[in-house]
């Protein structure tokens, strides 16, 4: 039986940083073409760190 491959580095901070900055859409604090622009710039961060 072969084991699934390990998630990217990274990918456990991307996972949280987008349900925290997520919320804003959720309690209508900002639209969410600005939160999808912050999640994305964010995770862009996160990924370069990573690696």
């Amino acid at each position: 039986m072969d084991l699934a491959p390990p998630p990217p580095s990274g990918a456990q901070e991307i996972e949280a940083m987008f349900e925290r900055v997520a919320v804003a859409v959720l309690l209508d604090q900002a639209p969410i073409p600005d939160v999808a622009n912050q999640i994305r710039r964010e995770a862009e961060g996160i990924r370069r760190r990573a690696c």
